[in-house]
């Protein structure tokens, strides 16, 4: 998923992770796009995975 690190995008990324999907995110703030792949983390059955771009 691209633009991750917020509004709708980030949502559904996150939501997908918690229903246990395996998500690739992707956005121009690594920053942002790190705490997204945490929070996936926290709160889900599956995983999140963000290229180093």
């Amino acid at each position: 998923m691209t633009g991750a690190s917020s509004g709708i995008v980030r949502a559904t990324a996150l939501e997908c992770a918690r229903r246990g999907a395996r998500v690739a995110i992707a956005a121009r703030s690594s920053v942002q796009l790190e705490e997204v792949a945490a929070e996936s983390g926290r709160e889900a059955a599956g995983d999140s995975w963000c290229p180093r771009t």
